[in-house]
């Protein structure tokens, strides 16, 4: 992730310079209603030793009281997978369901509600089965399948969206319903959803970089031979060339120091504003306010963009699946470099106790319950949290008063009563168990009921967990969105050299008050532009349009109509024809060059810039179809049908470009 996003950073500078989620994820249970007023049963006799207690009054752990501990692990549920896939493999369906339900049910009891990477390989397993075997009742199941064990998974219907396609082409209809549950999918999910609002970001700071750097670059062309003629009225005859020669080495320096074109664009877009029209001074106004937020933007885009692929999301991989390595990394990693983080201790203590290491998982949780802010919901997480990990140890007492603690704090939430529930169901209290019981099903009786099914002693299925909300990780994924990162910095290092970041901001401020001078003295300023008919020095106030000046000569022959010797007007004529064909086939090269340039160098800037904008989208969609920063672990190639509106709608902007350029060329001629 980080590597595509230093070589996305290396590409801008190269263009600068030339639903909350739940921590069970179950799915409700078709039980009735009414059958939730069976009392909870017992799976184990309650014991009725005494509870022993340290000399420090201390509850002590029992053992007969624990929860039992999984027995298998995870690499016995990569054993059990592969006897699945070797049964799909063999055409041996029934084995394979078998396989796949002790599959499910393992996860169960690792604590895991979510595991990505079998369902990619179960959705791999049913696109082939569609598009090769064309068996699409089979692959129907499979689908299933995979939602089972990645509940919530974007890629699921966007997946079956595609097999609609392959057994009926035209059944476009259920397509655009599968795909809009895809997306439906995709923003309900905080993983897709932060990777979303990430790429969304960096693909709008690319294009608005792109659009910056056509505008500066087609007024530069636009303007030129104003600039020239100009410095021929302040500077005689030759020294003009020494000017404009020592301005373009001055000019030059910054490319070779590391500053960039990007401090030349302030200076550059002052000299422009003089010649410029309405429209593009109005464009040059928003191209230096951008140019100045640029080394905020730089911070908030790799601050997002890390949220989405970070310790954040980590965190939120963590939650639903406890042997995510690499996340669990992170997070030690983030609770190393910050004691005080709560919410890392929490979801990395819960991950503990879901993996039996309760002893670190009490540790950890207890330090989050050190950090957390008091007689808050979150509070109430991470109580709830630390009583499961030290009910699963046998203390029930502890457990008992951190869950009546808890349900003070989540009034709404059914998790703490219906783990009360259990504790006094173990302990023998029945009555006390039916009454939390009732006061959990009338908060969520369906997800009650599918968990009053799971009765064994596993301490993954005995009691639920709770996990961060996602709006407490989109607060975390956006807390100092605007503080210095390290990749943001490097690249403004590329981009302005030693330059600091506070230049930006002065020199829009300074651009801004020589904008604010030009429009006051305008009418006081007289500038020469090329004649609009030779494209020779032609003298013309700011006050009055660029497009009607012209020259003594031109408006000699063709205002004023005095006789001229013939082979004057000859020489002028093929003069005219010259600059006309040169505007001409300029015009024409400029559409063909992209969608939009056309605009710009005709002075249409804001046409131009919609152009560019939508171009650079489509070209973005079009090599990353699955966004910037996403890295789907499934190596299929996505459907062609969005591939090719994409690319059929690049090509019909760019030939509406090519139509622009010749038909302003046209105006022209």
């Amino acid at each position: 992730m980080r590597q595509r996003m230093q070589a996305l950073f290396a590409l801008i500078c190269l263009l600068l310079q030339p639903v909350t989620p739940s921590a069970q994820n179950v799915t409700p249970s078709a039980q009735p209603a009414s059958a939730l007023a069976a009392p909870p049963t017992l799976s184990v006799g309650a014991p009725t030793q005494a509870i022993r207690t340290s000399l420090s009054g201390e509850e002590q752990p029992t053992s007969s009281l624990a929860l039992v501990p999984p027995v298998k692990d995870e690499d016995q549920l990569v054993a059990l997978w592969r006897v699945r896939e070797k049964a799909a493999e063999d055409g041996d369906l029934d084995q394979a369901d078998r396989a796949f339900q002790q599959v499910k049910g393992h996860c169960g009891d690792l604590g895991i509600s979510r595991h990505d990477a079998f369902a990619y390989s179960l959705i791999l397993e049913a696109r082939q089965l569609s598009a090769v075997k064309r068996d699409f009742v089979r692959a129907d199941v499979v689908f299933g399948q995979a939602r089972q064990l990645a509940p919530g998974l974007p890629e699921i219907d966007e997946a079956i969206a595609v097999r609609v396609l392959d057994e009926r082409p035209y059944y476009l209809h259920k397509y655009v319903v599968s795909k809009m549950r895809g997306i439906v999918a995709r923003l309900s999910d905080f993983q897709r959803r932060s990777l979303l609002l990430a790429d969304t970001l960096l693909s709008l700071f690319l294009v608005l970089t792109a659009v910056a750097l056509v505008f500066v670059v087609t007024q530069s062309i636009r303007h030129g031979l104003a600039i020239y003629h100009d410095l021929g009225s302040v500077f005689p005859a030759l020294m003009k060339f020494l000017v404009l020669g020592v301005s373009l080495a001055i000019a030059a320096l910054p490319l070779y120091f590391g500053f960039g074109p990007y401090l030349l664009a302030f200076p550059l877009l002052v000299v422009f504003f003089a010649y410029q029209r309405p429209s593009e001074r109005v464009l040059s106004v928003l191209t230096v306010a951008y140019l100045a937020a640029l080394p905020w933007t730089l911070r908030a885009v790799d601050r997002i963009s890390e949220a989405g692929t970070g310790v954040t999301q980590a965190l939120f991989k963590l939650g639903t699946d406890p042997f995510a390595h690499g996340a669990a990394e992170a997070v030690g990693a983030e609770l190393s470099h910050d004691p005080d983080d709560w919410q890392g201790a929490m979801v990395l203590g819960t991950a503990h106790k879901r993996r039996a290491k309760l002893s670190s998982a009490i540790e950890l949780l207890r330090r989050a319950e050190a950090a957390a802010p008091a007689q808050t919901a979150s509070m109430g997480l991470v109580k709830n949290n630390l009583a499961n990990a030290l009910f699963a140890t046998g203390r029930h007492q502890s457990a008992e008063a951190l869950y009546k603690e808890a349900a003070v704090l989540l009034p709404r939430q059914p998790e703490p009563a219906f783990n009360l529930s259990r504790v006094y169901t173990r302990t023998g209290r029945i009555d006390d168990a039916k009454g939390q019981f009732a006061r959990a099903s009338a908060l969520d009786s369906d997800r009650v009921a599918a968990w009053n099914d799971q009765l064994d002693l596993n301490l993954n299925r005995y009691v639920i967990d709770l996990a961060l909300p996602s709006s407490a990780l989109t607060i975390r994924e956006l807390h100092d969105v605007l503080a210095k990162t390290v990749l943001a910095s490097k690249a403004w290092s590329l981009i302005a050299g030693p330059v600091p970041e506070v230049a930006a901001p002065v020199l829009a401020a300074v651009s801004a008050l020589a904008f604010l001078t030009i429009l006051v003295s305008r009418r006081r300023i007289r500038v020469r532009v090329p004649c609009s008919r030779c494209a020779r020095a032609a003298d013309q106030r700011l006050t009055e349009r660029a497009s009607a000046a012209l020259c003594e000569q031109c408006h000699s022959l063709f205002v004023r109509n005095i006789p001229v010797d013939r082979r004057v007007r000859f020489e002028k004529d093929e003069q005219i024809a010259r600059w006309r064909a040169v505007r001409i086939w300029g015009t024409r090269l400029s559409g063909l060059i992209g969608p939009g340039v056309a605009a710009f160098v005709t002075g249409s800037p804001l046409r131009g810039a919609c152009g560019v904008a939508l171009a650079g989208f489509l070209v973005i969609r079009i090599l990353f179809p699955e966004g910037l920063l996403y890295e789907p672990l499934s190596t299929e190639p996505q459907g062609p049908l969005g591939f090719q509106v994409c690319v059929g709608a690049l090509v019909v902007v760019w030939l509406l470009g090519v139509f622009s350029g010749v038909r302003r060329s046209g105006e022209v001629g």
